[in-house]
C-alpha cells in the first residue's frame, strides 16, 4: 500500500484521522481489532488533538507547543499506519466499500501479468570497433526503453556464408537486460558474415516473436 495516502497538512490529517478512528471503533468487532489496540490509539489521538488545538490558539502557540504537535503527530501517525498494516489492509472481512468509507486505498489482490511482446526489439548495429559488434536495442528506433513487462532480449547468431533457413538453425544464443549488447570475435572471424535476430523475453520468461534475420560483416 502506498505510504502517501495519509494527508500531509495538519488540518486535512485531523479530519482524516477522526473519520478513520471513529469508523474503526464502530466496526471494531467486525474488523476483529483488539480493545487494547483501540485504547492505545485513543490515547495517542487525545495527545494529538490537544497539541493541535494548542498551536491553533495564538495565545498558546510557542516553539515548544509546535514541537509537541510535531511529536504527537509522528507518534499517532505511526500507530495509525501500524493499525492499517496489521488489521485493515489484508483483512478478509473488510470490503472495498469499507476502505472507501475509511478513506484508504483499495489495494490490488492480484499482480498484473507481464505481457508477452507482440513485436521484436528494434536493433541498431555498430561495427566501428575492431572485432566487436555492438547492438543497441529498445522498443522503437527513437527509444531504448524496454516495453512494459520485458526483462531483456535474447539474441541468436551464426557465422555462415549462407543465410540460415530458420531460427532453429542458429547455434549461438545470448541474453541481455541492458542495452547495448556487445559481441567480441577472434581475429580469424574478421570479414565473415554474421547472421542474427532477436526477440523480447518478459519477466515471466515468456518470449515474443523473432525479428527478421539480418546480417553484418564482422569487422
Amino acid at each position: 500500500m502506498a505510504r502517501n495516502f495519509i494527508p500531509g497538512s495538519d488540518s486535512l490529517f485531523d479530519r482524516w484521522q477522526n473519520n478513520l478512528l471513529t469508523k474503526v471503533i464502530a466496526e471494531a468487532t467486525r474488523f476483529n481489532i483488539p480493545a487494547s489496540v483501540l485504547t492505545t490509539l485513543i490515547a495517542k489521538q487525545t495527545r494529538w488533538k490537544h497539541a493541535y488545538a494548542t498551536i491553533g490558539d495564538p495565545a498558546t502557540r510557542t516553539k515548544i507547543t509546535v514541537k509537541e504537535k510535531q511529536l504527537a503527530r509522528e507518534d499517532y501517525e505511526s500507530a495509525l499506519r501500524s493499525l492499517i498494516r496489521s488489521y485493515l489492509t489484508y483483512n478478509p472481512v473488510i470490503t472495498d466499500s469499507d476502505r472507501e468509507n475509511l478513506e484508504l486505498p483499495i489495494h490490488k489482490t492480484t499482480r498484473t501479468r507481464a505481457p508477452v511482446a507482440t513485436e521484436p526489439p528494434w536493433l541498431k548495429v555498430n561495427t566501428n570497433l575492431l572485432r566487436y559488434i555492438r547492438f543497441d536495442y529498445g522498443g522503437t528506433e527513437t527509444s531504448k526503453i524496454k516495453p512494459a513487462g520485458q526483462h531483456g532480449i535474447e539474441l541468436i547468431w551464426e557465422i555462415s556464408k549462407e543465410r540460415p533457413p530458420h531460427v532453429r538453425n542458429f547455434t549461438h544464443s545470448v541474453f541481455d537486460t541492458h542495452t547495448p549488447l556487445v559481441l567480441e570475435f577472434d581475429d580469424e572471424n574478421r570479414g565473415n558474415i554474421l547472421w542474427y535476430t532477436a526477440r523480447w523475453v518478459n519477466t515471466r520468461g515468456e518470449k515474443g516473436p523473432w525479428g527478421e534475420i539480418m546480417s553484418v560483416i564482422i569487422p
